[in-house]
């Protein structure tokens, strides 16, 4: 059995789940976009040794983090009529977190809730990219990797940032 919760606690929540409660989100303007964060077709090359050889792919991927990371250093292709991927299928992924050295403490707008927040980026701006990434062999995906990382290190805000990659995963379907 646990602790009882404290008066204080219980008043603190209750507030939280009230303030939430009466929050009332603005209009949207009228000329304003609907996605913020738009998406673009890209021509992918799938390094899976279970696809053939050469097999290529048109995937949408976050145009913010094209231009963050750049095309050419992400493998990408103008798209081109080719086919889309097979179900299930996800590229492999690059994915750079800014960081801050001095955390803010903001408030939340639903609950009024206190909380430090960690990213790089400014009030509004967008903290985190992730974009689909690809090499034309799989033994050149590590040199690869290697080179963004190393381009886009100082845009990450020295240590408090991170770059990772997420390997290309191939569905394999077996149907009979």
């Amino acid at each position: 059995m646990g602790r009882a919760e404290s008066l204080s606690s219980l008043k603190r929540r209750t507030t939280w789940a009230q303030n939430r409660l009466n929050y009332v989100p603005p209009d949207p303007e009228v000329n304003e976009s609907p996605d913020p964060r738009p998406r673009s077709s890209f021509l992918y090359v799938s390094t899976s040794p279970i696809a053939p050889d050469g097999t290529q792919f048109t995937v949408s991927t976050s145009t913010n983090a094209v231009i963050f990371f750049g095309q050419n250093a992400l493998g990408l292709a103008d798209a081109a009529l080719d086919p889309a991927p097979p179900r299930n299928f996800e590229p492999g992924m690059v994915i750079a977190k800014i960081g801050s050295s001095n955390p803010k403490r903001r408030k939340a707008k639903g609950s009024k809730r206190v909380y430090t927040d960690y990213s790089g980026s400014s009030d509004n701006g967008q903290g985190s990219f992730s974009a689909a990434f690809c090499a034309k062999t799989d033994n050149s995906l590590r040199t690869a990797y290697l080179a963004l990382a190393n381009s886009v290190k100082s845009k990450l805000n020295g240590s408090h940032g991170s770059i990772s990659f997420k390997p290309e995963y191939y569905p394999v379907i077996i149907s009979g």
